[in-house]
């Protein structure tokens, strides 16, 4: 990757792919253009984006809902729904969460196909195999058939707490889950009708991540100290129908 992605503090600029995170409740997003491998290090090269969260507000009570529901041309409904709350649990305590849920609607059917595979060999001359007769087993993808089937779903939240020990030193701990699903595939076969293609099993894809990160920023006479730390867990895992492949 040659541009960094930061969400907060923490990089998250992965060679499997930067993490798609849903972006509420942002205070801001930074667009730093050109090389910032000075201040953000590897894989910044062609500059730096960094997603800045709401911190937690002492002494306010609020809070939001949003939702929205959508069609995809040639697809099925979607939506989202969002929310969050700010509330103060002391005279030096905030409380900030977010919840989220978003469905992006599917618009590749999964259309009904069978495939047979090689049998009796064709042979030339000396012998040798040159091709084959297709009158061996044959594979059927009823059981899968689907409209609008290559959905996605993401949802998860965020929760943080600001501490201030005292008139100079503030303490903020946060932790952020999200869980994306996606089913099917997200392109279409050209032999067969727009948006159409046929595959032979289900193709779940799951990306998920859990971040926790603690921020202290203070003073020490004229000095202002920041200490920033965070840790990541990411486990991803899918199945994809390769069964084109053994098709010659």
């Amino acid at each position: 990757p040659s541009v960094g992605f930061y969400l907060d503090e923490q990089p998250i600029t992965t060679i499997g792919g930067t993490l798609d995170v849903h972006v509420y409740d942002m205070a801001r997003i930074e667009s730093l253009a050109g090389p910032q491998g000075t201040l953000y290090g590897a894989s910044s090269q062609a500059g730096t984006i960094r997603l800045i969260t709401n911190k937690p507000e002492l002494g306010i009570t609020t809070g939001r809902i949003d939702g929205e529901i959508n069609k995809v041309a040639h697809g099925g409904w979607g939506g989202t729904l969002e929310g969050m709350i700010n509330l103060p649990v002391t005279d030096r305590i905030a409380f900030r969460a977010v919840a989220f849920y978003q469905r992006d609607a599917g618009y590749i059917d999964n259309v009904h196909g069978t495939r047979t595979y090689c049998g009796d060999p064709i042979l030339d001359d000396e012998d040798n195999v040159v091709g084959c007769v297709r009158n061996g087993f044959t594979i059927d993808n009823e059981d899968v058939v689907e409209n609008n089937f290559n959905d996605l779903r993401t949802y998860g939240g965020r929760a943080a707490l600001k501490i201030d020990l005292d008139d100079n030193w503030t303490v903020t701990p946060t932790i952020m889950h999200q869980n994306t699903k996606a089913h099917g595939v997200f392109f279409m076969e050209e032999a067969l009708d727009d948006l159409d293609v046929i595959r032979f099993r289900k193709e779940p894809t799951k990306d998920k991540f859990t971040q926790v990160a603690l921020t202290i920023e203070g003073k020490i006479a004229d000095f202002d100290i920041t200490y920033a730390g965070a840790y990541m867990h990411r486990p991803t895992d899918g199945i994809s129908d390769y069964s084109e492949y053994t098709a010659v």
